[in-house]
């Protein structure tokens, strides 16, 4: 296996990676990222698969939002080229799937950062809504409309129970 300049071993495969200038030469293509099949660490030989757009993630990943959608480019794209001119990038699937055909992946050097959201003011928003709606606050509900129906009252307490008057405001 290759050593980094920090002494520690180079691990390529199942990585996201980008080619060097050379390494783009090499491999005559135009693609950004590839994704690493094949790692013989012996021969530093890696097959790469390029990866293309495919969309953007929306709000229901809020850790990509905004960033481009990452698959694999369809079979027959592949290329063969020496580990020395792969550098790995951070990426994350985000499906978690078994066939890397199938998989997506934000890679956070390709789009914007997710725009900051305070999700705790987000969150108490929230908890007035639900507040008011429980009858939390007064203010979200119309004042009491006084109503002609009579009301049973409890006035005299006798050993028997309860005797009731009807009264009408």
């Amino acid at each position: 296996q290759k050593l980094k300049k920090d002494g520690k071993t180079k691990h390529l495969f199942n990585k996201v990676v980008v080619l060097s200038g050379e390494g783009l030469e090499e491999a005559g293509t135009e693609y950004k990222y590839f994704y690493v099949l094949t790692y013989i660490p012996d021969l530093q030989w890696c097959h790469l698969a390029p990866m293309r757009k495919v969309g953007t993630y929306g709000p229901e990943n809020r850790k990509a939002m905004g960033r481009p959608i990452w698959m694999l480019e369809e079979e027959g794209s592949e290329v063969d080229v020496s580990a020395s001119f792969c550098e790995v990038v951070k990426s994350r699937s985000t499906r978690g799937v078994e066939d890397a055909d199938k998989e997506q992946w934000d890679i956070p050097d390709s789009g914007p950062s997710p725009p900051m959201i305070n999700f705790k003011e987000e969150k108490k928003e929230d908890d007035q809504k639900k507040s008011a709606i429980i009858g939390g606050t007064a203010s979200a509900f119309p004042a009491a409309v006084p109503m002609d129906v009579p009301i049973a009252v409890p006035v005299v307490a006798h050993a028997s129970g309860y005797s009731t008057e009807y009264i009408s405001e």
